[in-house]
């Protein structure tokens, strides 16, 4: 504990109400016994489009887009009339439970873009889809910005290449990472770093993917911070790397992960430089009807800096196409996904979802969902600590679309009997912080935990932004937290978390959101 008194201190400031009302709203009558064991999910709600893509902002709403089409029937055709010249957009505040529609209108379709929240708390697109398959799947080079405080759109400076695909990742300088994505039919093998000073991309000419000999997987590539500064792939793609972006950039290949090139599968870092990888297809060469073959339980632990690896418990059950979502007290709900391996394939969704544990290396089953969430699917925790599962769909035609939502609330929400449980609240603490800083949290409540989940932001069953880690303290006899912040931007990339206290029966606060940098 000494060595939280070497921080700088950070006075608190009062704490931004988020509503539980979300929760209060459900009756007790609707929870069983059981949900003290594997949670509960909501009843189905509607939601205005297919939740392809889906981000939290840090006003606490919800960002989810689509397409131009809708319907998914036409997003393959050649561009006329306008068409992949706008995206829908849709923005859920969770409060007042609306949906407002900002389509994007800067003459981009957004779908299957990269995206990440910068530091400043907008909204970073890039790239896209241009409909010109489909067979040869062409992207787009545009970059766009969401405001989420007025709640527009922006068109910015090109990237030097097309991307559809592509994955963004922020960087510990504030700079952002683009990685992978379609080129004009063939891999985007040059990453490129935006500057949101300047307003401007730079290419990596030097750090050309094609060290992978074929092996990196371009599409959503698997990209974590590690706490050297660098950028760790861990797949899907069966090599595993990591990318110094200072200079020109330049790669380090470490060898490979396991025997699958676990396409749609998922990747999380858990804990700084801890990654568990889970399921994915085991079959990536696309059958006769343009989709992929078998799926499988198997989960690994692999260390961010050096590659080590080592099997973790199996899943309780083989998926891809599924989600994984870190919640409050670091443990990984996985939800969704099909057994089959195709897309769109409703006809064998995985309903249970499952919990892992990464203290005891274990799943435990969790409850099952209402509908099925497989490709073009979406799931991203909410600052009360519920997780909103969406989405699946768009491509294969209407039958296939989901415009509806159902939230997932995990055991920690319920008492043994099945009420909801008492939790801690946060009275105050700062909405801003700096790095290995010492901070105030006030809280009438005992607490044996404090922790740091960073804002997601997914798709593709990757969630490009999400991170953990538990933080130090002390609490006071007066019931006063003090805090120790993370102690660089390694290991915390800047940008907006939830900040929750756990008490000792592990129930988390409602979040509150700050921003670190």
């Amino acid at each position: 504990m000494t060595a939280l008194l070497a921080c700088n201190t950070v006075s608190p400031s009062t704490q931004s109400p988020i509503s539980e009302q979300g929760i209060a709203a459900q009756t007790t009558a609707q929870f069983t016994p059981t949900a003290a064991q594997e949670g509960y999910f909501s009843p189905v709600v509607k939601w205005p489009l297919v939740a392809v893509h889906m981000g939290l902002l840090p006003n606490g709403n919800v960002i989810s887009w689509s397409t131009s089409d809708d319907t998914g029937d036409n997003i393959f055709d050649p561009p006329s009339s306008g068409e992949h010249d706008l995206t829908f957009v849709d923005v859920w505040n969770p409060t007042t439970n609306t949906h407002t529609r900002y389509d994007n209108q800067t003459g981009t379709e957004l779908f299957c873009a990269g995206h990440t929240l910068l530091p400043n708390g907008q909204v970073l697109a890039a790239g896209g889809h241009d409909g010109l398959g489909p067979v040869d799947f062409y992207g787009r080079p545009d970059t766009n910005m969401f405001n989420p405080y007025t709640n527009t759109w922006t068109r910015k400076q090109d990237m030097a290449f097309t991307r559809w695909y592509p994955t963004l990742t922020v960087l510990p300088n504030k700079e952002v990472l683009s990685t992978g994505g379609v080129n004009d039919g063939a891999a985007a093998d040059l990453p490129e770093i935006w500057n949101n000073t300047t307003q401007s991309w730079r290419t990596l000419t030097t750090a050309s993917t094609n060290v992978f000999g074929g092996k990196f997987e371009h599409l959503y590539p698997w990209m974590h911070v590690n706490s050297e500064g660098q950028v760790f792939n861990s797949g899907p793609g069966v090599l595993m790397g990591k990318l110094n972006t200072s200079g020109t950039g330049s790669w380090t290949v470490i060898g490979q992960r396991d025997n699958y090139d676990r396409y749609h599968g998922s990747s999380v870092m858990f804990q700084p430089d801890r990654i568990l990888v889970t399921g994915g297809v085991t079959n990536k060469t696309p059958n006769t009807s343009g989709n992929y073959d078998g799926t499988t339980n198997e989960s690994l632990l692999i260390d961010a800096r050096t590659g080590a690896k080592a099997p973790a418990a199996n899943m309780l059950f083989a998926r891809s196409h599924h989600q994984a979502t870190l919640l409050p007290n670091g443990q990984i709900f996985v939800n969704g996904g099909n057994s089959s391996g195709k897309q769109w394939d409703d006809s064998t969704p995985v309903l249970a979802s499952e919990i892992y544990n990464p203290r005891t290396n274990t799943w435990t089953r969790a409850a099952s969902a209402t509908v099925s969430r497989n490709y073009h699917s979406t799931a991203l925790l909410l600052p009360d600590g519920r997780v909103l599962t969406a989405g699946g769909g768009i491509g294969a035609g209407e039958d296939h679309n989901h415009r509806d939502a159902e939230i997932y609330h995990p055991p920690y929400l319920f008492n043994t009997d099945g009420t909801l449980a008492a939790r801690p609240k946060i009275s105050s603490a700062p909405s801003r912080l700096g790095y290995n800083q010492l901070f105030g949290v006030s809280t009438p409540n005992v607490v044996s935990r404090v922790t740091l989940v960073r804002f997601g932001f997914v798709t593709h069953s990757f969630n490009l932004d999400q991170r953990f880690m538990d933080l130090k303290f002390q609490q006071s006899s007066t019931g006063q937290l003090y805090v120790a912040s993370p102690a660089n931007s390694k290991i915390a990339p800047p940008g907006s978390y939830m900040l929750f206290i756990l008490n000792s029966k592990g129930v988390p606060s409602v979040a509150k959101i700050i921003n670190i940098q």
